[in-house]
């Protein structure tokens, strides 16, 4: 809610059937807390988008969170191999949806069948990092929801450009791919 990113389109891969949850939760307690307009585009059970209308002086502003998903009908990690861009890397998902997991948990790297769609060679490069350091949750989440961020923005980039150089429109006009 800086006034540099008034306007802007902030994009989130998997809007609609995960983050969106988190992200409307706080900004419907945001918006509540600071007289805020809150505009939500769905289609069927898809959030498109959801607009936050800010009031300064008199002059409306918008902040716009859309589904990269929509644009993008992919894994991000199926994306970045095909833009050539950096990979958001591997993590332990089933690990992490276990309840009985302590959310502070600093050890041993959890067990390659805790991972989703990784090959053991990925497993094992990756377990190399830990040979001498153990494995902290909190930090490998950290790491890996900013590489998420830094390959979504990669992979935008690079897909305005080809979509700008085929038919001379900005992604950021439309909402979903079939528009």
């Amino acid at each position: 809610f800086i006034p540099k990113y008034y306007n802007h389109k902030v994009y989130i891969h998997n809007l609609s059937n995960f983050d969106g949850i988190f992200l409307l939760r706080i900004l419907a307690l945001f918006s509540k807390e600071h007289n805020l307009k809150l505009n939500i585009i769905k289609r069927d059970s898809s959030i498109i988008s959801i607009a936050l209308e800010i009031i300064v002086k008199n002059k409306s502003y918008t902040l716009e969170f859309r589904d990269s998903l929509l644009l993008l009908p992919s894994s991000l990690r199926k994306w970045a191999k095909s833009f050539g861009v950096s990979d958001k890397g591997i993590f332990p998902y089933n690990f992490v949806n276990d309840s009985s997991i302590n959310l502070e948990y600093v050890g041993p790297i959890p067990n390659y069948s805790l991972f989703t769609d990784v090959s053991l060679e990925e497993y094992n490069k990756y377990s190399r990092i830990f040979i001498h350091n153990n494995w902290s949750l909190r930090k490998e989440t950290i790491k890996y929801c900013l590489q998420d961020c830094v390959s979504l923005h990669q992979i935008l980039f690079k897909f305005n450009k080809l979509i700008f150089s085929m038919f001379n429109v900005t992604i950021n006009k439309y909402p979903t791919l079939p528009s």
